[in-house]
C-alpha cells in the first residue's frame, strides 16, 4: 500500500482511539522478507499477546 495510505489509517486509528502499533518499513512492498519480515512478526506476535489474550 501507499505510504500515504499507511499513514491515513494510523491517523484514523489514533481518531477512533483504536489499540494499533503502526511502523513504517520505508521501501518495502508487499512479501517483504528478511529483517524487516522477522521485526514484523516479532511485533505482531507481541501485539498479540498483549493486546488479544
Amino acid at each position: 500500500m501507499p505510504t500515504s495510505q499507511g499513514i491515513d489509517m494510523r491517523d484514523k486509528l489514533v481518531e477512533l482511539g483504536v489499540t494499533h502499533e503502526f511502523t513504517l518499513y520505508e521501501n518495502e512492498g508487499h512479501g517483504w522478507t528478511g529483517a524487516n519480515g522477522i521485526d514484523t512478526w516479532n511485533k505482531l506476535k507481541i501485539f498479540i499477546q498483549t493486546h488479544l489474550e
